[in-house]
């Protein structure tokens, strides 16, 4: 498995969705997301 699939399945399995995809898809961030998303390395 790639890096990058690794890190998808993490954010699935963690949030049960894509943290990034969330203002694209009309989707409210939880605060919890909001704060992974601030970090630099949240980013593929």
């Amino acid at each position: 498995m790639h890096r990058s699939e690794i890190k998808h399945k993490v954010n699935v399995d963690h949030f049960s969705r894509y943290p990034h995809r969330n203002d694209v898809l009309g989707q409210v961030s939880t605060i919890e997301e909001i704060e992974y998303l601030k970090k630099s390395s949240s980013s593929f």
